[in-house]
C-alpha cells in the first residue's frame, strides 16, 4: 500500500493533477524507479523522474523538464504539511555549506522544491555520498549511493524526450557505414538512454559501485583520445576509462567493427603498436579484441569486449588504461559482468 501510494504522490510532481500525463516508459536504477511521463492534451514531454524509498520512511524524488530544471521532493507519512503552503529546506552535501530552497507543499505528506540550474550542484548530487536534510522541524540523512546512476540516467531521458531527442528517434534514414570509432546514424536517442541504463545498472551491483559515468564537460576536454570522446557512454573506473560505442548491425557487422576499432587505434598510435583477438572460451558470439600502444608521451592499452544486443545493435565496451601494458587490470569481473547483463529482462 506504501509502494502505491508513494507513485501515486510520485506522478503529480510537477503538475497539479496527476491526470494531465500519462507514463511513456520505466526508469529503474538500482534502488530507484521511475518514468518519463507526456501531457495527455498535447503529447509533449512533461518530466521524467525517479525516486527512492529509504528505511526511515522518507521518499526522495528527483525529476527533469523539458527545459533540464530539476526538482528534488520528500514524502513521508509523518509529515503534516499544509497543502499549497511554502517552507524552508535546508541541505547540505557531505558538511559542504548548507544552502536553503523554498518547498512548496503538494499534500500533506509531500513537499517538493525547484534545485538551482548549476552544473555543479548537480555533480555535487552525483558525486556526494551524505545528504542532510532539515526539513519539517527536524533533520534528516540520505546516503547517496545509487545518485549518480540515477540522475545520469535521468538526465538523459529529459534529453531524449526533448524536442531534438524525439526528432532524433524519427530519423530513420539509412546512413553510410560508420568510420572507425563513431557510431552508425541509424542509432538513436532512444537507443542511447537504453545503453545508459545498462551501464548504470550494472554499476548498481556492490563490486561496480566505484565507478562513475563521465559527465559532458570530462569529455569535451580536447587533450582526450577520440575513442574516449566518440563514446555514447563513458564512465570513469578504478585505474581507468570505461567506453561504451553502439552500432547498428544492419550496417556493419561485428567483426568489422573488430577490424576497425584495430584500425582507429593503430593510426592513433605515434610509437609501436600491437593487437590481439581473443577467442571467448564461452561464447562464440562474443569478440575481444586487446590494443597496446607504446608511445614515449601517450601510451596506453584497450581491452574491447563486442556484445551482440537486441534490435539489431551491438554494443562495443572498451577499457582504457594510459601507460605500459603491464599496467593494466585484470577486466575479467567486468567481462563476466557485462555478459551477463548482455541478456537479462532488467538492462
Amino acid at each position: 500500500m506504501r509502494i502505491i501510494l508513494t507513485l501515486c504522490i510520485w506522478i503529480g510532481l510537477l503538475v497539479p493533477a496527476a491526470a494531465q500525463n500519462y507514463k511513456v516508459s520505466d526508469l529503474s536504477v538500482g534502488n530507484w524507479s521511475g518514468g518519463a511521463y507526456l501531457n495527455r492534451k498535447t503529447n509533449e514531454f512533461a518530466y521524467c523522474g525517479m525516486f527512492a524509498s529509504y528505511k526511515s520512511g522518507i521518499g526522495v524524488h528527483f525529476a527533469i523538464d523539458n527545459d533540464e530544471e530539476w526538482r528534488i521532493g520528500f514524502n513521508a507519512q509523518k509529515f503534516q504539511f499544509r497543502s499549497g503552503n511554502s517552507y524552508s529546506i535546508a541541505y547540505t552535501i557531505d558538511g559542504s555549506p548548507a544552502s536553503v530552497l523554498t518547498g512548496v507543499a503538494k499534500d500533506t505528506n509531500f513537499i517538493v522544491a525547484e534545485l538551482p540550474s548549476k552544473s555543479a550542484l548537480f555533480d555535487q548530487f552525483r558525486s556526494g555520498n551524505m545528504l542532510t536534510v532539515s526539513v519539517a522541524g527536524s533533520i534528516h540523512q540520505f546516503r547517496l549511493e545509487g545518485t549518480s546512476n540515477a540522475l545520469t540516467v535521468l538526465l538523459d531521458c529529459a534529453r531524449n524526450y526533448s524536442p531534438a531527442g524525439r526528432e532524433a528517434r524519427r530519423d530513420v534514414r539509412p546512413s553510410a557505414p560508420p568510420a572507425p570509432n563513431q557510431t552508425s546514424g541509424s542509432v538513436t536517442a532512444n537507443d542511447r538512454l537504453d545503453a545508459t541504463r545498462f551501464v548504470a545498472n550494472l554499476f548498481s551491483r556492490t563490486d561496480f559501485r566505484n565507478y562513475r559515468f563521465m559527465s559532458s564537460d570530462e569529455l569535451s576536454d580536447k587533450t582526450l583520445p577520440d575513442v574516449v570522446r566518440s563514446a555514447d557512454v563513458a564512465w570513469i573506473a578504478p585505474q581507468a576509462i570505461g567506453l561504451l560505442h553502439i552500432f547498428s548491425t544492419q550496417t556493419t557487422s561485428i567483426d568489422d567493427q573488430v577490424s576497425s576499432a584495430l584500425a582507429s587505434d593503430a593510426k592513433a598510435c605515434n610509437g609501436r603498436f600491437a593487437s590481439g583477438k581473443v577467442s571467448d572460451e564461452d561464447d562464440s558470439n562474443f569478440k575481444r579484441l586487446y590494443t597496446i600502444c607504446d608511445d614515449k608521451t601517450k601510451s596506453f592499452n584497450i581491452e574491447y569486449l563486442f556484445l551482440p544486443r537486441k534490435n539489431g545493435l551491438a554494443y562495443r565496451f572498451g577499457t582504457m588504461v594510459f601507460g605500459r601494458a603491464d599496467q593494466a587490470p585484470d577486466n575479467k569481473d567486468l567481462r563476466d559482468a557485462l555478459k551477463k547483463a548482455a541478456f537479462t529482462k532488467a538492462d
